[in-house]
């Protein structure tokens, strides 16, 4: 009897063991290989590793983290809870995914794919895709890709998904929850659903980011489909891009989609297109810009304090070089900002008066982003789903044309990816879906895309 015991507290210590396993340097770059979700799950759960670099290997299905935890989910990576460090390591994607992650912490007071980052080596070329992460405890600071930041660098990332809130004094931002200062965000993204059920305190809400402060962001672009459902608040704005900018905050060459709708009346909500209000004093706006950003976010707010493109805008902060759609937002005034028509917001003149760099930043096709201004080497709202009926799988690719990255987006496993131009000369081989073609010349290439069962030939335009 006493050797059963033993043998069955052993199988069940296995268990555990290998529903997490510790990723190590296998290619001795100084980065942890994750490859697998039990490895993703290790570092997630091990906070003292917190300080270590990561790289992802290849795509990661997370779709079982649904039953991880009694239902909490995915342990966001970082925290600002007593005793738990924050994440300071580096995180590099290689141009991957995490797909279906499911999150919902009861103790946590920031809430993201990561918790808490502050003062880390950086986080690059990570996409969060199909993600649901929903707050029933004690959260303050919420966002898809980050609930809280400090003088960190994110480039070339991404998050897709939905996010909900059913407690009060709780805000809700679609990529960063809350980001305090020295924080670079640059060539990224996030399109979301969002449903907020706050009732209580104040609420600062907006598609992508916090109250912008001593940071900046460039070549970023949002759609967020907002829902307030909370039928009290003592205090509630709305940016579609973020709520506020103030001293040291910089927003460059971005834009804002999607709804912002709220059920309830509130007199004392403010609600813009791209951002609600700049500060009050006149100190806080110290040595802060918006240049080069729209707005064509549909606003339903249930209020008399809305705008255009900014509901409120103390000191009259310049937004000269910045739009919104008039028809597509269903208000034709603003606080600051150019409002024109839908025709005139899908006409590249409007924009080459304000000065806008269509030769390096932007670019404009009816065929793509619903026919407003894209950013070059991003993703658009517009991506073509080619079907291939001997295999079923779908390939997406864009931007195409592109000027600097090209995505390769495949239901299934993509084994290897080679470039070769039209003489056949091989350019690159690679394993990753994003693809720096920035060094290419202009013209026309070929991918020969390999997969676990096939092997699918596509091209693009390098512009």
């Amino acid at each position: 009897m006493k050797n059963l015991i033993i043998l069955c507290v052993f199988a069940f210590t296995s268990i555990n063991i290998y529903s997490q396993v510790e990723p190590l340097d296998t290619d001795n770059n100084g980065f942890r290989n994750i490859s697998t979700l039990d490895e993703l799950r290790w570092v997630s759960e091990h906070s003292e590793a917190w300080d270590q670099y990561y790289e992802l290997d290849n795509d990661i299905n997370a779709g079982d983290t649904r039953n991880w935890n009694d239902g909490l989910g995915f342990e966001p990576i970082g925290s600002t809870e007593y005793g738990i460090p924050r994440f300071t390591g580096r995180f590099d994607g290689k141009g991957h995914i995490i797909d279906s992650v499911y999150i919902n912490p009861d103790k946590r007071s920031a809430i993201g794919f990561f918790g808490a980052v502050y003062d880390a080596d950086g986080i690059v070329n990570l996409g969060i895709t199909n993600a649901e992460i929903s707050n029933s405890g004690y959260g303050r600071d919420m966002g898809g890709f980050i609930g809280r930041v400090d003088n960190v660098k994110i480039q070339n990332c991404f998050f897709t998904g939905k996010l909900s809130n059913e407690i009060d004094k709780q805000s809700i931002r679609g990529f960063i929850g809350r980001d305090l200062y020295d924080v670079i965000v640059e060539n990224c993204y996030c399109d979301v659903e969002i449903v907020n059920k706050c009732n209580n305190g104040l609420s600062s809400e907006a598609g992508f980011v916090s109250s912008v402060s001593g940071c900046t962001y460039s070549n970023c672009w949002v759609r967020a489909r907002y829902n307030y459902t909370g039928e009290y608040a003592k205090f509630v704005s709305y940016g579609g891009f973020t709520p506020m900018i103030s001293s040291y905050g910089h927003i460059k060459n971005c834009y804002a989609m999607g709804s912002y709708t709220r059920e309830h009346a509130l007199d004392s909500l403010r609600v813009g297109g791209f951002l609600a209000i700049t500060p009050v004093l006149a100190e806080y706006n110290e040595d802060s810009s918006i240049e080069s950003c729209y707005s064509t976010v549909d606003i339903n707010a249930n209020t008399i304090n809305q705008g255009g493109f900014i509901s409120r805008n103390w000191f009259d902060f310049d937004l000269s070089t910045c739009f919104w759609d008039m028809e597509a937002c269903g208000i034709d005034s603003s606080k600051g900002g150019n409002g024109r028509t839908t025709l005139q917001m899908k006409d590249i003149q409007t924009f080459l008066a304000a000065g806008w760099d269509f030769e390096n930043i932007w670019d404009i096709d009816p065929k793509l982003n619903l026919g407003y201004p894209f950013l070059r080497g991003m993703p658009t709202l517009d991506v073509e789903e080619i079907e291939y009926p001997t295999t079923g799988n779908i390939v997406k690719l864009y931007p195409n044309p592109t000027s600097n990255f090209l995505y390769v987006n495949y239901d299934g496993i993509l084994t290897n990816i080679k470039v070769f131009d039209i003489t056949g000369r091989l350019m690159l081989t690679s394993d990753y879906k994003l693809i720096d073609v920035s060094n290419f010349s202009t013209g026309c290439y070929f991918l020969i895309i390999e997969t676990e069962n096939s092997t699918i030939t596509e091209n693009f335009i390098k512009e």
